[in-house]
């Protein structure tokens, strides 16, 4: 969700993928230009994009780089920058597989900024992170774009079922009520 509203901020066109056809007006409502159910994705984005696209951000992982590389356009990037399937590499893969003239790349966050050389992107993350507080602050990103439930934290086990049954659409959150602690 947090891509889709950072990219539509940048003025890119965005194609949202979805599991679930529940999903798929609230990714709408959230700005993206289309969305497509995981299952169509190999039908659906060659007709909206004959070409490719430029850039595919996985979030599902690995397994699904080869599937994504194929769907970009010459001198296009996969960038694998999730691992949801927990699964964390892929069986078989040669570099001989990444189709030629596309790129895939692998990018990752510490708390001290981008994995990589020291310090590699800590101000970029920086910078991104208080321009989105800023719009979250002032409404131009409104809560119901980005926030799907929230639980206190005494529902933190409901809170985890709900993401493992992948109900959530936006960031889940559990309250800490500091007069209880």
């Amino acid at each position: 969700m947090w891509a889709l509203l950072l990219a539509k901020d940048r003025g890119h066109t965005v194609i949202a993928t979805t599991r679930q056809r529940d999903k798929v007006d609230r990714l709408k409502k959230a700005g993206a230009d289309h969305v497509v159910l995981e299952q169509d994705i190999e039908k659906r984005i060659p007709e909206l994009y004959p070409a490719g696209v430029d850039v595919v951000l996985e979030l599902v992982g690995p397994a699904h780089m080869i599937k994504s590389l194929s769907l970009t356009a010459r001198y296009g990037t996969v960038v694998v920058t999730g691992v949801l399937t927990k699964e964390w590499d892929q069986p078989d893969f040669r570099p001989s597989m990444i189709p030629p003239a596309r790129n895939l790349t692998f990018y990752g966050m510490t708390n001290r900024g981008s994995l990589g050389p020291e310090d590699e992107g800590l101000d970029v993350v920086e910078d991104v992170l208080a321009d989105v507080i800023a719009k979250v602050e002032s409404g131009q990103f409104p809560r119901e774009s980005f926030l799907d439930k929230v639980f206190k934290l005494e529902e933190v086990g409901k809170a985890h079922r709900y993401m493992e049954e992948n109900k959530a659409c936006g960031k889940v959150v559990c309250v800490v009520d500091a007069k209880s602690g």
